[in-house]
């Protein structure tokens, strides 16, 4: 389950590594299993065969 927060720590256990992302003044839209980590440029995919990271910058 993931949550929106502002100003704090989430660790992540992906592939067996931990990934730690400050998530600041968040601006999250969330709709299905998408959410969109605006201000972290950060995007989180959660689908039935796991999870999907991407660094790759929202516009």
């Amino acid at each position: 389950v993931w949550t929106r927060s502002i100003g704090w720590n989430k660790r992540l256990l992906f592939n067996e590594v931990e990934i730690e992302e400050f998530l600041v003044n968040v601006d999250t839209c969330q709709y299905g299993g998408l959410l969109h980590c605006k201000s972290r440029m950060l995007f989180v995919w959660r689908s039935d065969v796991g999870l999907k990271l991407s660094s790759t910058p929202l516009k």
